[in-house]
This record gives C-alpha cells, structure tokens and sequence, in this order.
C-alpha cells in the first residue's frame, strides 16, 4: 500500500553510511573525555602551584615534651614539670640560635606519634623523657629524636641527689643541654650544608657560616663567613645569631688584616652588637659581644658592666667567665684576669682553649713569661685559632732567649697576616685604656720586637 511504500529500505550502502556516524560519534565522545581529563589535570597543576607548599620547620627547633613520672606520687609529677620547665630554659641559654617550643600537658592528646607532634608544632626534633624515683637519688632520661624520621640522635641519663639545691639541678642541667647542643648543632650544620644549591633559611645560612669556625683561620676564610652571615641578614635583619656572627667575623679582621679600616670595623661591631641585645636582654650571648665591641670603642666601664651582665644571666658558663678576664687584662688588671681564669677552669675542668689563652696574655702583661709560655703552650693542644697565641709566644720566647721557638711564632704571624708589624699591632686598639698600653710595651711589643717583627 502506499504508506508501506514510504518505509525506508536499508541498503548496503546506507548501512555503511550509519556505521561511519556511529564511529564518528564514539570518536568524538573520546576526543571530548580526553580534553576534559587534560584539562582537569591542568586545572590541578595550577591549584597546587597557586597553594604555596607547607614550609619546613625552623632550623634549631626543638619541641620539649613534659617529662613523664614513672610513678604516681604527686612529689615526682611536680618534679617533673619543674625539670621540664629548667631544661627548656637552659636548652635555650645554651644557644641563642635554638628555638625550643614547650609542649603543653594537654597537647600530649595530639600524640599520636612523634612525627605528628613536630608537624603539629612546626619543630625539626623532639626532646623527651622521664622521671623516675630512687634511693636518694632522681634518675632522669632524655632523649632528642628527629621529628620526621623519629630516629634518635641524642640520649643521656642523669642523676640527681634528692639532697640537691636548685642551683645544683640547674648546673646539672646546664651541662647536659650543652651537651644536646652540640650534637644538634652537629646535626643541622650537617643537614644544612648537605645541599649548597638548594633555597635555605636565614638560620640555614648561619650554620654553614658556623660550620667554617674549625678551619684555619685566614682572612679569605673570614670574608667567606661574612658573606653567609650577611646573606643571613638580608632575608632577616632581626635574626640574633646572624649579627653576633658578623661581630665575631669583624674581630676577625682586627687581628689578621693589617691594613683593616679599624674605624669602620668597630663602628659595625657597635651597630650589630647593640640590636643584637635590643633584641635580646636575655641572652648572655649577646652581652658577651656587646663587651668587646665597647672594649674596642673605649668605653671600659660599659664593658665591665657588660661582661658582669653574662654572667649574672649565666653564672655557670665558664667561657663567660673568660671574657670577663680579657675584659681585666685589656683594662690594666692582668691579676684580676688570673683569679676569674682561675674560677672558669673550676666551672670547666681542666680547662679549655679560651681560659689558657687569657692566661697567657696575662701572664705575659705581668712580665711573667714562663708561666705566659706554659699557658700558651697548654692552649696549643686544645681546640682552639693557633694564631691568636702566636703573638704572644713569640714575645714571650724572646724574653726568654729562646730564639727558634720565637723564630716558629714569628713565621706562624706572617704566614697569617702578611705585612705584620709593631705599628700595625698598635694600631689595633684593641684597648685605649692607659694601664693596659703600659704593660703591653713593656712586655709584649718589646718581646716582639725580640722576635724580629719589624717596627714599622
């Protein structure tokens, strides 16, 4: 009939026809899911690179857990917290570079594990440990771990006598957080030199500043640090470690560059000495610098004053102690200066590098040049600058008559300072005061002259 006649008749080719567009559709279907998936991955591309990462933590950072009572008499949990309390304040004496974030009691219910803890705090390491009663005796064990890792880096059990005063806990504890110091600073000059090339923090480029202290010390190894530290200032102006370092460095330059703008140098020590207590009083760190910058600027009693400052914050500290005895001898008291070196190698048995060299130099003030050789030559096999005694061992020898050792010293004076003379050690300053020039012509430029440095 005539509508049956109007149906479509699906020939070969039409099928063909309808096959092609099918085809073509699926394609077009996938061309479109591809698209969308590129453009959905470039979507996320972006997200992530408008979300800035999550930065590391602070270098020098260390979260203090409360340390635990092993058992549950109320007399060892207040203990407990008052050794907490003490260890994060001596941690933070014992370098003003370290940033220790106390973890409160109720934080403990975060911890699921030690590396949620220093996520949750932003600290690099974790300090732990435990309180436990005995005979007569506390024993207390801690422990630093890596906050990411969780391995342990340092450990340490300590003993304290239940008969013990509090100034007998706090230099207990005073002498094991310099020992966890040292090997946290081990530890992240390791981490932050590993990698020279890759973006760092201000503290970062302090430690790699700090990481050159044991080599020899030369004015190309001096202007390396300075370059470190200043870098250091630019990303933070604030930063305390930084400047007190630029204080050190410029010290540096009095003793070895003999044609240094001696004027220029004390006006930045003065500059970065005084922000650095402005912003912080605390610090017997920066108390210490801030003496010897007034030192160089004659302002004597300012740097007693200073001095004295240390060591009221930290009574204990022997290499404190020894820069209040230098403070003595560049003042005109070299006898004074002994009885403190006297008192700092009580506090630090059987006494460093820094304590001998002060002796030394007093010694040599007072005339005395065996004593003055035998604390130079004590100093020499401590860990310690080999130049900074040089000069005072060539004067001594020479007095002595001791002519080839003061020979030895002299080269070690010119090899580290090309150019040294008699002029160029006056010209130093390294004090104005009137006693102490007295007795450093007649003891030490007179024996260096001995020695065969030239006047002029």
């Amino acid at each position: 009939n005539g509508q049956a006649s109007r149906r479509p008749v699906r020939t070969g080719s039409s099928s063909s026809e309808f096959a092609r567009r099918v085809l073509l559709r699926r394609r077009s279907a996938w061309a479109v899911s591809f698209l969308v998936a590129i453009a959905a991955g470039l979507i996320a591309l972006w997200w992530n690179w408008r979300i800035p990462p999550m930065p590391e933590p602070p270098a020098m950072s260390v979260g203090v857990l409360p340390l635990v009572a092993q058992t549950g008499d109320p007399d060892t949990a207040q203990r407990a917290a008052s050794l907490t309390r003490d260890l994060t304040s001596q941690l933070v004496r014992s370098d003003v570079g370290i940033r220790a974030v106390p973890v409160p009691q109720q934080g403990l219910s975060i911890r699921a594990g030690i590396a949620e803890l220093a996520r949750t705090i932003n600290v690099r390491y974790v300090l732990e440990g435990a309180v436990k009663p005995g005979q007569g005796v506390t024993e207390i064990r801690l422990r630093l771990v890596n906050g990411g890792s969780g391995e342990q880096l340092w450990n340490e059990t300590l003993t304290l006598k239940d008969s013990a005063t509090a100034a007998d806990q706090m230099r207990l504890l005073r002498s094991t957080m310099e020992h966890l110091r040292n090997r946290l600073f081990e530890v992240e000059v390791r981490r932050a030199t590993a990698e020279p090339g890759r973006a760092t923090t201000a503290m970062d480029y302090v430690l790699r500043a700090q990481a050159l202290d044991g080599a020899d010390k030369t004015l190309a190894r001096l202007h390396r640090q300075e370059e470190l530290y200043e870098e250091a200032l630019r990303r933070d102006p604030d930063l305390v470690p930084a400047l007190l370092g630029i204080g050190d460095i410029l010290d540096g330059f009095i003793d070895l560059d003999a044609n240094v703008d001696r004027d220029r140098v004390v006006r930045r020590m003065d500059e970065v000495t005084s922000r650095a207590v402005n912003l912080n009083r605390t610090a017997p760190e920066t108390w210490f610098y801030r003496s010897g910058a007034l030192m160089y600027l004659g302002r004597w009693e300012a740097a007693l004053e200073a001095s004295a400052k240390a060591i009221e914050l930290d009574p204990d500290a022997a290499w404190l102690v020894s820069g209040r005895a230098w403070d003595m001898s560049m003042v005109g008291k070299p006898t004074e200066a002994l009885t403190l070196v006297a008192q700092a190698i009580a506090l630090d048995p059987p006494g460093g590098w820094r304590p001998l060299r002060v002796a030394c130099e007093a010694h040599l003030l007072l005339g005395q040049y065996d004593q003055a050789i035998a604390a130079c030559e004590k100093a020499t096999g401590r860990v310690g600058v080999e130049f900074d005694i040089a000069y005072f061992l060539a004067a001594a020898y020479a007095h002595q008559g001791l002519s080839e050792k003061a020979a030895e010293e002299k080269a070690k004076i010119l090899r580290r300072s090309p150019g040294f003379t008699i002029a160029t050690l006056r010209a130093k300053q390294y004090s104005t005061n009137p006693q102490y020039l007295r007795l450093a012509e007649a003891h030490w430029y007179s024996g260096l002259l001995k020695a065969g440095i030239p006047e002029r």
